[in-house]
């Protein structure tokens, strides 16, 4: 009961929007923009639906949450550290969005950034 109270005392005076949006999307999240497909870390969320966000290569930029995906442990049945085949190549998935991306690290080919839906998962033993 003591957690419940506390938490519904947090939502009432509005600390926790302070953190995070109704789409969740919160301060300390990693996150992809689905408008250049840029990764970082979401320092700040506003109220009027932005976050100040902290690319990891360009800085610091706003950029609306409703463009933002979350980092996940799993999209579509992809997970983190997944051995997948695409075509011909053979990977492991390093990082999965919640907007059906994930970077994958090809065994020969280096990085990329591929649609969870187009990767098949290996069998695990």
């Amino acid at each position: 009961m003591k957690i419940a109270a506390f938490v519904l005392t947090l939502l009432v005076s509005g600390s926790a929007f302070a953190v995070c949006n109704n789409n969740a999307i919160c301060a300390k999240d990693y996150v992809i923009d689905n408008t250049s497909n840029s990764t970082g870390q979401v320092a700040e969320v506003f109220t009027n639906g932005r976050a100040n966000v902290k690319y990891d290569r360009w800085g610091y930029r706003t950029a609306s949450v409703s463009d933002l995906s979350k980092a996940a442990r799993c999209d579509h049945g992809i997970c983190r550290k997944d051995r997948v085949i695409m075509g011909k190549y053979v990977g492991t998935v390093m990082i999965v969005y919640s907007n059906t991306k994930a970077f994958v690290k090809w065994d020969k080919y280096g990085w990329q950034l591929s649609r969870t839906t187009k990767l098949s998962k290996a069998f695990k033993n």
